[in-house]
Parts: structure tokens; sequence; C-alpha cells
């Protein structure tokens, strides 16, 4: 099942109930509504809670989404209470087996709890990061962009040229389209090393102003290889870049090749003696119990840049223009020592994905 599809189940869950309501308007089917309604939020807020904490494909799918869950969710809980009020207005605070129920008072109450928690943990204290600060040491501008394969467009590497990136990694590049790239960004220098990446998928590059002596692939023999650079920087020396590309969640085989990665990853950016900048697409939100995981384990090395609220959109921007509706999948790690003074996204390009920019000062 592909990601719009799973996608428009999830807030397809939340219009069919607001749709069909209208017929449960009269006094005999409130009870009936309300005992529906409550349940499904029950279900989801266990099913919210399992996803957020227990690894697990089939979860994975479910918690890819969580903040559209959460807005249909939000919904639904307003309707169930919306209908509590409505069997209160008709027969006052007392309960009744055929009217207000403690059963249906005691599953909002849990519901508003569950909830209240999750959303305080997803969109306050996810994952460690890096918050905007001054600095006065070196600076880096570092971006990443999956330019989505056979997009022929220069509009999205354009629009990111016009922020002088110093150092930038491309996802789903034809090689024919290298150079062409590389001039609109004024990028001297590039990964020598072209990505094993899988059928139907191009290869991923590091573009740099500065040079690269040495690449490499990593990640096992996957089919969806990284790249680690090492990049020369007169001021901070050499800094080690690591190219990510990892496959969607959205079927067994892609959850444990991604997982595998990510393990593989951990290890290599736990002992790199470098300074690390680890960015691209990594398909995986910051909701994840997996990517959660990934986070604590190279958290004494790199922090994510800027993540810790409600995500700026990097996936599906053109086709959801609400922020609120769509993911944020695309990511930059940086030193944990390290200094966020600049952070852009670039809109309106012809890519699912949108380029993410920050300035690092070491």
């Amino acid at each position: 099942m592909s990601k719009n599809k799973i996608e428009t189940f999830f807030i397809g869950i939340g219009e069919y109930v607001f749709r069909h309501s209208k017929r449960y308007t009269d006094d005999e089917s409130v009870f009936s509504l309300t005992g529906l309604v409550g349940w499904l939020v029950v279900f989801l807020s266990i099913l919210s809670l399992a996803a957020y904490n227990i690894k697990s494909f089939p979860l994975e799918v479910y918690i890819s989404f969580w903040p559209q869950i959460f807005i249909v969710s939000s919904g639904l809980m307003l309707l169930f209470l919306s209908l509590l009020a409505r069997l209160v207005i008709r027969d006052g605070l007392s309960f009744s087996r055929n009217g207000l129920r403690k059963l249906d008072v005691l599953k909002f109450i849990g519901c508003v709890m569950i909830f209240g928690f999750l959303w305080f943990e997803s969109f306050f204290n996810p994952v460690q990061s890096i918050s905007m600060g001054q600095s006065s040491g070196p600076s880096v501008r570092v971006a990443t962009f999956n330019k989505l394969v056979n997009n022929q467009s220069a509009q999205g590497v354009e629009a990111l040229a016009a922020l002088n990136p110093e150092i930038v990694v491309i996802q789903e590049l034809e090689s024919d389209l290298v150079a062409a790239y590389q001039n609109i960004l004024g990028l001297e220098y590039l990964s020598e090393v072209e990505c094993n990446c899988s059928a139907g998928l191009s290869d991923v590059y590091i573009m740099s102003k500065f040079p690269i002596v040495a690449t490499r692939l990593t990640g096992g023999d996957s089919g969806w290889n990284l790249i680690n650079a090492k990049i020369v920087h007169s001021e901070v020396g050499i800094i080690s870049v690591y190219a990510i590309h990892l496959p969607p969640p959205f079927s067994n085989r892609h959850y444990h090749q991604r997982n595998a990665l990510f393990d593989s990853l951990a290890r290599e950016i736990s002992v790199d003696a470098n300074p690390v900048i680890a960015m691209g697409d990594f398909n995986t939100t910051i909701y994840s119990p997996v990517f959660r995981e990934f986070s604590g384990k190279v958290s004494s090395k790199v922090s994510l840049a800027l993540e810790n609220n409600w995500p700026k959109c990097s996936r599906y921007e053109n086709r959801l223009p609400i922020d609120a509706l769509c993911v944020r999948i695309d990511h930059i790690f940086l030193p944990t020592t390290a200094s966020v003074t600049d952070t852009a996204i670039i809109r309106n390009v012809k890519s699912d994905h949108l380029p993410f920019m920050v300035e690092v000062t070491f």
C-alpha cells in the first residue's frame, strides 16, 4: 500500500464519521452513536500509544502518519464530547442505561489523558535536538535534497543554490545530471563513489565547496548503501559527512532493511573520530520508536537540527500545502557541540521532497 493510500485511509476515518453523523441527529440515535464513536476513540488511543513505543512493522506504518492521526483523533474526540454533552442536555447529569453512562465518561477521560501524553511527548520531547543560537566560530551551510527520480526540472536546485550551500547531499540524482547540478550549485568537489542503490532509484551524491579527500560506501549490501566522505575545512579540519537515503518502512522487507541500516549507521557514527554531519532522506519521521532509538544511540556525537516541535513539511508539500497534513522525513544531524545559526526549507519545487538547509557553527 502506497503512502498516499495509507494517508488517505486515516484521514478518511474522520471524514466518514462526520459525513454520516447527520443521520444520527435524532435523540434515539445519539446514544448509539456515542458508544460507537467512544470505542473508536479508545481503539485509536490504544493503537497510538502502542505504535509510539513498540517497534513493529504494522505499527511503524501507523505512527509514520502521527500528525494526521492526531488531527483525526482530535476531531473524533470533539465529536464524542459533543455527543456526551447532548446526552447531558437531554437527561441531565444522571447516569442511565440508555443515556449518559459512566463507561463513556471514563472512556473520554482516559483517551484525553493518553492523547495528551502522546501529544506532549511527540511534539515537545521526541528526540534531542540543537536549537538556534549565536556563535563566533567557523560556519558551514549544509543541505539535503531528494530531487525525485525522473524529475527534469532544476527549479529545486536553483532555489537551493540561492542560499549558497557549501556541502549538499542529493538523492535520486541521475548520473547524466550531476555535472549540471554541480555547475548550478557552484560546488567544485564531488563524491567519487556512486551508490549501489535499489532498482528504480538513482544515485546519492555529496557535492562540496571544500576538498573531499576520501569517499566510501557504507551500510552493507542491502542495495541502499550510504556514502561517507571526509571533507577538509580550513578552520574546522576534517568533517565526516554521511549521505543517507534509507528505504521507506512500508513493506516488511524494507522495514527490516531500514532498521539494519540504522544500526550500522549508529555504530559508525559512534566511533567516528571526526565531527559528524549526517543528512539525507531517512524515510522515517521523528515519531518512530526506531528513529528515536537511533537518535539516542548517537546522542553523544550528533543531534537533530531544530525538530523538537511540530515539524515543518519536507514531503508531500505540493499536494498537501498545510504543514499539519504532511510529514518530515528529511533530517540533518549535526555535532552536539555545534550551534545552528540559520535554517531554511524551500517550497514549491517539482520534487515530492523539499530542500532543507541549515547553517552550522562549530
